[in-house]
């Protein structure tokens, strides 16, 4: 019997993109995204439609801003001094639809994208890109699997952290 994607299962996913009918990201097989179902490692929306299937099924579902990265907030765009971005030491220039990763104050990472330049200040928008917009996923479900122990305690697969960290590193435990 195949395992189907319940709480505390693995899936791998592939998957397209549409808003507003045109393709924005595109997730192939070889580059499959694993999560572990019911630990929020993926829209809710999506994640709903997925509850039950098996490896090999297909999907398609349109996924509202509400079940997805939310509504868009007009307040998650801040303006931030010029002079607080080392622009120079990185080798980058600052202009209008950069993405970035940025540190608050309190050591979490911000993902943002500059929306303007208005003299010595930029405003970056804090809004998922997605934000605000109805999406639909067209894929299909390539595998599942049990977690292992630390996935469970982690919330998510050994993969993501390959992923962040690169795969030649090794998470496992030595003895």
């Amino acid at each position: 019997m195949s395992l189907t994607l319940t709480e505390n299962k693995i899936g791998a996913i592939a998957y397209d993109i549409y808003v507003d009918g045109n393709l924005v990201e595109t997730v192939t097989e070889d580059d499959s995204i694993e999560y572990l179902h019911g630990g929020d490692n993926i829209v809710p929306g999506l994640e709903r439609a997925l509850e039950g299937k098996k490896a090999d099924d297909t999907f398609d579902v349109t996924v509202e801003p509400k079940d997805a990265y939310g509504d868009y907030d007009d307040d998650l765009i801040e303006e931030i001094p010029a002079e607080d971005f080392n622009f120079d030491e990185e080798g980058m220039e600052l202009e209008v639809g950069l993405q970035m990763e940025m540190m608050d104050e309190d050591g979490d990472i911000l993902e943002g994208t500059v929306v303007g330049i208005e003299g010595d200040n930029v405003l970056v928008d804090l809004n998922p890109p997605l934000a605000g917009k109805t999406i639909r996923y067209v894929g299909k479900v390539l595998s599942v699997r049990e977690p292992n122990e630390e996935e469970l305690e982690w919330g998510f697969p050994e993969s993501l952290l390959d992923d962040m960290f690169g795969e030649e590193d090794d998470f496992d435990d030595e003895d």
